[in-house]
């Protein structure tokens, strides 16, 4: 009985307990789809499923329902659910559960890992190296993020775009040729302000390096500037911080700190720059004590899920400011939490003597 109304069914020769799936969607996941956007399932063997649309990913979750729910089609057109004495109403299936879609981050840990299968080394030894490359297309078939958590991930690697594939650069080669765009930057006595990008782009073509590399680690170090051609302008605290940590990559992981800020003012000398340790922050520790000693240790190389985060931050050192963490968090899979609750969640915080925020390993 409904609202007073007697309902007549009947259960259709194709009655069928498992037949169909209920789904109950966001209306931001509605609206996408009721305009025909692009609004996908996405998830390997060994990955939960998510289900993306253009700007948002849900996770999905299999919820089960208290009371079995029997399904009938309308009677006609619209969706009035009026029952008739009459005429009965035909149950095509029974469902017991539903699937339910909540927002969360995107999960970018597989990223990081496919574009490394085959880093660019420079055209020569990559035309004989071996290795897995892939298109955009691939990215948004496999990575379980939307299109434009996607892109925001692929900026914050400083990818490349070379001959239709997305390519993380060897870090060993994208140094060698940051310090010959800045030699160049020298010898055409172009200011930081002002990197003309096709002229600085002709002058590496001597040194075999790409065109789409030079954009991308002008993008990297500085950013784009309004005017008739495309040009860059860089970055002073960047180039100055490329410095620092091509230092702790290229010439020792591990430094006394007096001795890497004599190296690190010596590197940036001749171009006026000054470093500062908040800089590296993110991307290098030190551990203090009579002799503060210093050592690369980069947030992009950590996992994004907090707990193993946290895990590896913990065990590079049991104490930490909020000022020094911070930076180390950014990128982690948050899925609703700021970033102060999931230090809360996952850490024990108290105060020093001199009132600093700390944290400790729960």
């Amino acid at each position: 009985r409904m609202a007073g109304q007697v309902a007549n069914i009947m259960f259709a020769p194709s009655f069928a307990t498992a037949a169909y799936r209920l789904m109950e969607i966001p209306p931001s996941v509605l609206s996408e789809i009721k305009a025909g956007s692009r609004v996908v399932f996405k998830g390997d063997e060994d990955e939960s499923l998510v289900c993306c649309t253009k700007g948002n990913t849900f996770l999905v979750k299999l919820a089960d329902t208290s009371n079995a729910l029997f399904l009938v089609p309308p009677a006609g057109t619209g969706d009035s659910l009026a029952f008739s004495e009459e005429q009965p109403r035909t149950v095509v299936g029974q469902v017991a559960s539903h699937i339910e879609l909540s927002a969360c981050s995107p999960r970018l840990d597989k990223l990081r890992h496919m574009l490394s299968e085959r880093l660019y080394k420079g055209p020569a030894e990559d035309a004989t190296a071996s290795g897995k490359i892939y298109t955009i297309t691939d990215l948004w078939d496999r990575i379980q993020a939307s299109d434009e958590e996607l892109n925001v991930a692929l900026c914050a690697l400083h990818v490349a775009h070379i001959d239709g594939c997305v390519r993380l650069l060897d870090t060993k080669y994208a140094n060698h040729a940051f310090e010959l765009i800045l030699a160049t930057l020298v010898e055409k006595d172009w200011p930081f302000a002002h990197v003309p990008l096709e002229p600085c782009a002709a002058a590496l073509q001597v040194n075999e390096i790409p065109a789409p590399v030079v954009e991308c680690l002008l993008a990297t170090y500085g950013a784009p500037i309004d005017g008739d051609e495309p040009a860059y302008s860089l970055s002073a605290d960047a180039v100055c911080r490329w410095h620092g940590v091509r230092i702790l990559q290229e010439l020792g992981n591990l430094w006394e700190l007096r001795d890497f800020m004599k190296v690190w003012e010596a590197n940036v000398a001749d171009s006026g720059l000054q470093p500062r340790m908040d800089l590296l922050k993110g991307y290098a520790l030190v551990a203090e004590g009579i002799q503060p000693t210093i050592r690369y240790f980069p947030a992009s190389e950590l996992p994004e899920d907090p707990r193993e985060r946290i895990a590896r931050l913990f065990a590079a050192r049991p104490t930490w400011s909020s000022e020094d963490i911070a930076p180390y968090m950014s990128g982690v899979l948050t899925d609703g939490l700021s970033v102060d609750q999931l230090l809360l969640k996952h850490t024990r915080t108290y105060k020093d003597a001199a009132g600093v925020k700390m944290h400790t390993k729960k």
